[in-house]
C-alpha cells in the first residue's frame, strides 16, 4: 500500500491534520503492494523510481549508493538522516503478519472485482489497483497511522508546513507476466523545486516479500538532490525487503 503526502491537497480519507509551523499543508502517499510475481509499483520520495524485474542502465559513471536498512528500534535520527541524504530507505518488520493478512484479505475481493479500472500503458495490464484504500480496508488505517511512520514524516515535512494530510492511498496487486514500469518521479505534479524542502513523502508497504526475482521496486538513491543530473545515474538498485517492511 502506498501513501503519499503532498502540499495543499486533501483526500477523502480525511486524515486529521498533524500540527506544525505556520506554512503550507503537506501530504503523504501510502501504497500497499501484493506481489504474486513479476513487478512491483515504484515510488521514491521526490526521486526517480520504477517497477521492474530488470536493472536500468542509464550510462554515466556515477557510483550508485545502496539503500540503507533499519529496524524500528534503530536511531530515529539515523533513519531521518538516511532518508534526507539518499531519498529512500527501508524500515523492516514494521507490521505484524496478522495485520498484513487482514489488510490483504479485506482488499482481495475488491482487487478481483474492480482492480482493472486503472489499466493503461503506464500502470500496466497485469496489475490490479484500488484508490482510497480505507474505503475497502479499515485495517489499513493501522498501517497508515503507524506512530513510527508518522514520527519520520513529522521530521521531514513539518519543518516546512503547518500540517500534512494523505495525498493518496493505493492498493496494488502485481500479477505474473506484468512488464516493468517506466522509471519516474512522483513529484512532477509540483511546478517548483526548493532546495531542502520536501513536498511529499511516499511510504510503500510490502504485503508480500519484495525479492529480486519477483521485481522488487527499483530506486535511484540520490535522485532527489538538486545536483542530480538526469541520465548521469548508473543502474538502479532494488528495494528488496521482507513483508511487513516499508520503503520510504
Amino acid at each position: 500500500m502506498i501513501s503519499q503526502a503532498r502540499c495543499q491537497r486533501d483526500l477523502k480519507n480525511n486524515h486529521a491534520a498533524r500540527p506544525g509551523n505556520n506554512r503550507c499543508a503537506a501530504i503523504w502517499k501510502v501504497v500497499a503492494i501484493i506481489a504474486k510475481a513479476g513487478v512491483e509499483l515504484s515510488t521514491d520520495p521526490q526521486g526517480t523510481s520504477r517497477t521492474g524485474d530488470d536493472s536500468a542502465s542509464c550510462g554515466g559513471n556515477l557510483t550508485l549508493m545502496a539503500i540503507q536498512y533499519f529496524s524500528e528500534a534503530d536511531s530515529a535520527d539515523a533513519q531521518i538522516s538516511a532518508l534526507r541524504e539518499d531519498g529512500a530507505m527501508v524500515v523492516t518488520d514494521l507490521a505484524s503478519a496478522q495485520l498484513l493478512a487482514e489488510v490483504a484479505d479485506e482488499l482481495q475481493p475488491h482487487f478481483d472485482t474492480i482492480g482493472r479500472q486503472f489499466e493503461d500503458d503506464f500502470n500496466g495490464y497485469a496489475t490490479h489497483r484500488l484508490a482510497s484504500t480505507l474505503a475497502y480496508s479499515m485495517r489499513a488505517a493501522d498501517l497508515i497511522a503507524k506512530p513510527h511512520v508518522l514520527a519520520l514524516l513529522d521530521a521531514v515535512l513539518l519543518p516546512h508546513c503547518t500540517n500534512y494530510r494523505i495525498g493518496s492511498s493505493t492498493g496494488i496487486e502485481i500479477l505474473p507476466g506484468e512488464n516493468a514500469q517506466m522509471l519516474h518521479r512522483d513529484d512532477v505534479i509540483y511546478p517548483m523545486h526548493i532546495d531542502g524542502v520536501e513536498w511529499q513523502v511516499g511510504v510503500m508497504w510490502a504485503l508480500t516479500d519484495f525479492t529480486a526475482d519477483n521485481g522488487a521496486t527499483h530506486v535511484v538513491p540520490g535522485s532527489h538532490r538538486s545536483d542530480y543530473t538526469e541520465g548521469e545515474n548508473g543502474a538502479t538498485v532494488q528495494a528488496v525487503m521482507p513483508k511487513g517492511s516499508a520503503l520510504f
